[in-house]
């Protein structure tokens, strides 16, 4: 036998074991990128819960809050099966009395194979307290000034099983991970991405938010989370069917629910007795939405720390006007700011750079486009009636007077008139954007009337010195500036006019509506819809059996400084 024959067949054994080594090193890479990958899903899965837990620390309802909440947003985003919201109650149960000491009360729920444990309150000494890194746990010392008390604590720590494609090939028990996040209440931390839909900045109204004794407010979850509404009104001479929160009768308040989580109608600082009328029916359980409820009440009733103020609008459009108290003043430009003076310098003559308009005040003979560019428009009022007014895109009109869409009028500002496929305007120039102002300071200083009438703006934001009118049942289609300094701004009015919606209006618009010194009013029956519309007013009411309903567009809205929640863990 030569040296040829006895070498045969030796190279494929070497072949085999270095394939089975280089196969179990790739296994041992994917295993553990999925396991890297899997675990970051999870841990912000547990951030989520205990930061949306950790808002709820001084809920006082004796319902569980802070762990029904963390609960719900860590199932939630980790996915897979849901729990129903009863479960959720159920599992904690044992934790809704007020914290109070240092003894960890847990609550525990396992869906499919995930566990979810949420703690409040964390204790210094808890492992929880520690940091985590993968496989083990960090020492962490505890900081006083910046982790807070046991009590301002939600941990949410989740267990589930460890990916794994090849693993299992080899051990019958592919194992667990574990992770875990700790957050604290802070007065001063930012609350969350959730924006109300409604702020009444009045600080001591009665009936500030007023669903009357047959109406509908309704504020609808959106994408984002649930229906939210904050009354500033600490309400000192305000009880029963005269509370700062007012539903009575067969009228309905209603934050609704996103899932588990609870919506919310606020007040601020005052007692029970004055926030809302408790001779009325009330649900503070999830899940609640307007059309499977009853109750005069619907969604967490409760005192904030802090009033909202108009503090955080006003830094976005109008920081010169923010307290020094609250903030520096602003070098930033102020776009509100520089409108005021615009429309203060405009009431006798064209401003520079402003063209004089010397056509006719209404639109009754013919339509009429005005020309591109900055124009002053000096009619008492100026009426789009029975044919079109057409504003070009990028164009700046001052109305030095008031402005009346009636019958068979329309007004188009940087549109031909045509919708998308969500009935919002389609602008001529999506480059562009345009600002109206109106400098009459009447009651009806914007009025839209008559059901054979309609108002279409792309990408416009409204100054308006008076008051608005909305009456009947026209067709409104309005979208606000997309950059620039007005950016997600619709309209704005410091006048103590109404802002009044009356019938049932065709309304398609998005954006932030501030009307900060004068009430939004509902009226005429029907039902209003501003579901991408974040309002800013005074107060709120609604009368006869109209129904209002309101959630703020997550894309054009004002999300909140004040009392929430920060990750500490």
């Amino acid at each position: 036998m030569n040296r040829a024959t006895r070498d045969a067949g030796v190279v494929l054994p070497f072949v085999a074991l270095s394939m089975i080594a280089l196969l179990t090193v790739v296994a041992i890479v994917i295993d553990l990128g999925a396991t890297r990958s899997f675990r970051r899903d999870t841990r912000l899965a547990a951030d989520a819960g205990a930061t949306a837990g950790a808002l709820g620390v001084k809920d006082t309802t004796g319902t569980g809050v802070p762990c029904i909440t963390a609960m719900a947003y860590a199932f939630r985003d980790v996915g897979g099966t849901q729990p129903s919201s009863a479960a959720i109650a159920s599992a904690c149960g044992s934790m809704t009395a007020t914290c109070s000491g240092t003894s960890a009360r847990t609550a525990t729920m396992t869906v499919d194979s995930t566990t979810i444990t949420v703690t409040n309150p964390v204790p210094d000494g808890s492992p929880l307290m520690d940091g985590t890194s993968l496989g083990s746990g960090v020492t962490q010392g505890v900081n006083a000034t910046v982790d807070g008390v046991p009590c301002d604590r939600v941990g949410v720590q989740i267990t589930r099983p460890q990916p794994s494609f090849f693993r299992g090939i080899m051990s019958s028990s592919p194992g667990t991970y574990t992770v875990h996040s700790v957050a604290r209440y802070s007065p001063n931390a930012q609350p969350g991405s959730i924006p109300p839909a409604l702020v009444a900045l009045n600080q001591t109204a009665c009936k500030a938010i007023d669903a009357g004794s047959n109406g509908n407010i309704v504020l609808v979850s959106n994408s984002v989370g649930p229906g939210i509404a904050y009354s500033d009104s600490n309400g000192p001479g305000c009880s029963g069917s005269n509370a700062i929160l007012a539903s009575r009768s067969s009228a309905r308040l209603v934050a609704e629910s996103s899932g588990a989580v609870v919506g919310e109608l606020g007040w601020f600082s005052a007692p029970d007795a004055n926030g809302y009328n408790s001779a009325s029916t009330t649900n503070q359980v999830a899940p609640a939405t307007f059309g499977s409820t009853s109750q005069n009440y619907v969604g967490r009733l409760f005192a904030r720390d802090q009033r909202v103020t108009r503090a955080k609008v006003d830094d976005r459009y109008h920081c010169k006007n923010v307290p020094v108290t609250v903030q520096t003043l602003c070098t930033t430009t102020d776009p509100i700011l520089a409108l005021q003076a615009l429309a203060a310098g405009s009431t006798a003559s064209a401003p520079s750079g402003y063209a004089t308009y010397s056509g006719a005040c209404d639109t009754t003979a013919a339509a009429i486009v005005f020309p591109t560019g900055n124009l002053w428009v000096n009619c008492p009022t100026f009426t789009v009636k029975g044919n079109s007014l057409r504003i070009p895109g990028g164009s700046t009109v001052i109305f030095n007077g008031a402005l009346s869409v009636e019958s068979n009028g329309t007004l188009l500002v940087n549109t031909t008139g045509s919708t998308d496929g969500s009935g919002y305007p389609v602008p001529t120039d999506g480059s562009k954007q345009s600002t109206v102002l109106v400098n009459s300071t009447s009651s009806s200083a914007v009025s839209i009337s008559s059901n054979a009438s309609s108002l279409l703006m792309a990408q416009t934001m409204l100054y308006n010195g008076g008051g608005f009118t909305l009456s009947s049942s026209q067709s409104i289609h309005w979208t606000p500036p997309t950059t620039g300094d007005l950016k997600g701004l619709l309209y704005w009015s410091e006048s103590t006019q109404p802002f009044s919606i009356q019938g049932g209006p065709q309304i398609k618009a998005k954006g932030v509506v501030f009307h900060g010194n004068g009430q939004l009013i509902g009226g005429g029956g029907g039902t209003i819809d501003l579901t991408k519309v974040q309002m800013w007013v005074d107060t709120m009411a609604t009368g006869g059996s109209t129904t209002v309903r309101l959630a703020a567009d997550p894309e054009n809205s004002i999300t909140l400084t004040g009392a929430g929640s920060a990750l500490i863990r």
